[in-house]
Order: structure tokens, then sequence, then C-alpha cells
């Protein structure tokens, strides 16, 4: 059982008008002046329910628990991926990257670059087929596990590259294409 907090009527100066004219008084200013006491008094905070407050019977609902961005949704046809092209789907307002790889594996990401947040969708599949590359800094992350396998800024005169920071990944999320559609996690 819940019980309910006391019920307060409070009557703001907002609900009956209240505009301030060039004089500096409000039109509640000279309602208030102009009026009974017993209609002051409706302007104030009114406690009308303090004894015997009811108490309210609820029933957990239940969906109450459902978490429901840990499900897997259908987001396209199979058929309509085409290999290689990164593909823009949305579930639940969240923009998601999908690809299919040249083996028919589907690969899946944000599309989001951890870089500057460019869309990876825009971008293009790189690598080994299975890397979004992003068209902005052409940024690459593994369509699996979404750890950041390319930085070109990062490659030194000779040739060689430094290490890539830890935190340049982006989240990598499971597919897989069941019933010919493609299901993402």
């Amino acid at each position: 059982m819940i019980k309910l907090p006391p019920l307060l009527l409070i009557i703001s100066a907002a609900s009956v008008g209240a505009f301030v004219d060039p004089s500096g008084f409000s039109n509640v200013d000279r309602f208030v002046k102009d009026v009974s006491p017993r209609i002051k008094h409706s302007l104030q905070a009114v406690d009308i329910g303090t004894k015997d407050t009811p108490t309210v019977e609820t029933s957990q609902s239940p969906f109450a628990n459902f978490d429901y961005e840990a499900q897997w949704y259908p987001v396209t046809w199979a058929r309509d991926l085409q290999e290689n092209d990164p593909t823009k789907v949305t579930v639940f307002d969240v923009d998601y990257v999908v690809s299919k790889t040249a083996d028919g594996e589907i690969i899946c990401m944000e599309d989001k670059c951890a870089h500057k947040g460019a869309a990876l969708s825009q971008g293009r599949v790189s690598g080994n087929g299975k890397n979004f590359q992003c068209a902005y800094h052409g940024w690459s992350f593994d369509g699996k596990s979404g750890e950041c396998t390319e930085i070109p800024q990062l490659v030194k005169a000779d040739g060689s590259s430094t290490q890539i920071p830890s935190r340049a990944c982006g989240k990598a999320v499971p597919a897989q294409i069941h019933q010919e559609m493609v299901w993402i996690f």
C-alpha cells in the first residue's frame, strides 16, 4: 500500500491573470485589494486533506522491470543489405550502422564515430570488409568489437604508427540474420 500525501490546493498568481503594468503593480495586487477576505484566503496554499489520508492499493505490472534495451530487434531485411555498404537503422531513437561482409556475416555498431561523433553510416566499410571507416577523419573501427583499428593521423613520417588510445573505441552491437531478417541486440 502507498500512503498518499495530503492534497494541497494552490492558486497561483498566474491563474488569475497576473500581468505587470507600467506602474509596477500587478493585476493580482489590485484584485486582492478589492475582493473579500474569503477570496484573499483562497490565494494561499490550503491544506484540504491532512486527516485520514486515503491509501491506494497498487499492483506490480508484469512489465515494470522489463528492459526494452536488452532485447533482439529486427531492423531490416537481409536481402536489402548490400555487401560492404554501411546502412543506417534506428531503434528507440538510437542510430546504428549495419553492414554485410563478403562472407555474409553481419556487423553492427552505434552510428557515431568516437572521435567527433560523425555518422559512420556516411563512411564506408574498409580493411578486410569488417571495419567501419568514418568519412570525416578516416578512423576505422572493428564492426564486431568496436575497437579502433586505425587512426590515419597517428602515422609517423617513417610509416610506423603510434599506439591507438584505449578510449578511442566505438560501441559494437551483436547482430545476426534470422528468418531472413537482420536482428540487433
